[in-house]
């Protein structure tokens, strides 16, 4: 008896979606407007959406592939400021006559991730960790020079690192403004 009720009510239960329509009664008694309830998921889907696209993602080209990821503006000012500290640490290396040490050029972010965004919590400190940093004793020129790049979620774990050469970094900071 147990195994055949089961396989009934299982089909009852299969059946019931085919019943339900526009206008008709569901078990209970209630009329039924599946539309209306699909709309309104929609219509918050697509605010989800609107937002998550709205956000300021910053895009780097490293090497055959990209990443991006959320930015906020100040953090965005700061990592410009940090690139510009160095270009202006090898227009200083070139006019002198004589070797000497540059200090190296370390940057360490918090900004928010897109879920943390998209839920309008301004309290959040931020759980993505970014990080810049260049030697411009490692390189003779500008334009020889590399960042060295990371990105970390403390949320998730996820932490990626990698070299992108200044000029590359430079020009994806200017096209994200």
């Amino acid at each position: 008896m147990g195994k055949r009720s089961a396989h009934a009510t299982t089909e009852r239960a299969r059946s019931i979606p085919a019943r339900l329509g526009k206008g008709r009664l569901c078990p209970s008694g209630r009329s039924v407007r599946p539309v209306s309830v699909r709309s309104a998921v929609r219509d918050k889907l697509d605010d989800s959406v609107d937002s998550f696209h709205s956000l300021n993602l910053l895009t780097l080209h490293v090497g055959d592939s990209t990443m991006k990821f959320p930015v906020d503006n100040a953090a965005a000012h700061e990592l410009k400021q940090a690139t510009l500290k160095v270009f202006d640490l090898f227009k200083e290396k070139e006019t002198w006559e004589r070797p000497r040490r540059l200090d190296n050029v370390k940057l360490k972010l918090r900004t928010r991730t897109s879920s943390e965004i998209l839920r309008q919590d301004d309290d959040a400190e931020g759980s993505l960790e970014v990080s810049f940093f260049v030697n411009p004793n490692a390189h003779p020129t500008v334009f020889q020079a590399k960042v060295l790049f990371g990105l970390k979620d403390n949320t998730s774990g996820i932490q990626v690192s990698t070299e992108i050469p200044l000029s590359k970094f430079k020009q994806d900071l200017d096209a994200f403004a």
